[in-house]
């Protein structure tokens, strides 16, 4: 999860909905 996208995926974890502010 290091990307400044509304969608992020992770290793070991589920897409989470990141809203970067």
């Amino acid at each position: 999860g290091t990307s400044n996208s509304f969608v992020f995926t992770d290793i070991s974890r589920t897409p989470v909905v990141f809203r970067p502010t």
